[in-house]
């Protein structure tokens, strides 16, 4: 299930993970396109998402090295595999989750 994160100790990156960092500023213009897409790797590629407002989270911006956004970052046994820094097209979300995740 999508999760935003409200507190930084709920960020918990299990066996497959999809970190979405956005910012709540930039993300007015394409939220049903981002969003509709996370729903649809959710439930296609089986993946926790969780959703980082970068304006919260300084620490995580720091700790995750996030330059722009969005940024997604994907995770195997907690392990970063890939990481996205655009919006990506479905062919792309898939290939970055398939190589290590499916």
């Amino acid at each position: 299930m999508m999760q935003f994160l409200s507190l930084e100790k709920e960020l918990k990156i299990n066996d497959k993970s999809l970190l979405y960092f956005y910012s709540h500023d930039n993300i007015f213009p394409i939220s049903k396109t981002i969003f509709s897409l996370l729903n649809n790797i959710e439930i296609n590629l089986n993946i926790d998402i969780l959703c980082i407002d970068v304006s919260h989270f300084g620490n995580l911006i720091k700790r995750f090295e996030i330059e722009t956004t969005p940024t997604f970052i994907f995770y195997k046994n907690g392990v970063e595999t890939d990481r996205l820094t655009h919006i990506p097209t479905p062919d792309e979300i898939k290939q970055a989750a398939g190589r290590d995740i499916l």
